[in-house]
């Protein structure tokens, strides 16, 4: 299919631009990255493997706890075991997502955000404030909720815009194709 469109050239400037010439006429086609996506996402791939850490440290410290909560402390390490990996791979799907242009993964990242991830962060919020813990793994759960929640606005309004300019560059392909065709 690709070789029946007869493009003259396409080049990409400053990776924010695609343009296509077609019968000595420029057409550009701006890219849909979001920056403050892809800055929220550079800082929670950084904050993770402390996350991680700290949440791996609250739950042994809290196992074996005698204030009776163990329903609690044993449904939040299940949960940690689940997600913990699951955010490898939902900040990869997100950094893949949003720098290529992918709206497939793009989208297995805010969904893996929406209904995994971010139940998920609320309920560690809710077991460290119940713990009466030190402060820090407080405000590291809540910061890790707070991340997931602006990820998944930005995510939201950056997949709108992605989903418009890739349908923007299919019907300019078409329009070329058609008029090859028409040659």
């Amino acid at each position: 299919m690709a070789e029946a469109i007869s493009v003259e050239s396409t080049t990409v400037k400053d990776n924010r631009v695609v343009f296509f010439e077609h019968r000595n006429r420029i057409i550009e086609i701006p890219n849909s990255s979001s920056l403050s996506l892809q800055i929220i996402l550079f800082v929670n791939v950084y904050l993770s493997p402390i996350w991680i850490l700290s949440s791996l440290q609250f739950f042994y410290m809290h196992a074996f706890d005698e204030s009776g909560k163990h329903n609690t402390i044993i449904l939040g390490a299940a949960l940690f075991l689940i997600s913990a990996p699951l955010e490898v791979g939902r900040l990869y799907l997100g950094y893949s997502g949003n720098l290529n242009e992918k709206i497939a993964d793009f989208a297995g990242f805010l969904i893996l955000s929406l209904f995994i991830q971010q139940p998920i962060a609320i309920f560690f919020f809710y077991i460290v404030h119940k713990a009466k813990v030190f402060w820090l793994q407080i405000y590291l759960q809540l910061l890790v909720a707070a991340l997931i929640f602006f990820e998944i606005v930005i995510g939201y309004i950056s997949m709108r815009r992605m989903t418009r300019l890739k349908a923007q560059q299919f019907h300019i392909l078409m329009l070329i194709e058609q008029s090859n065709k028409n040659r």
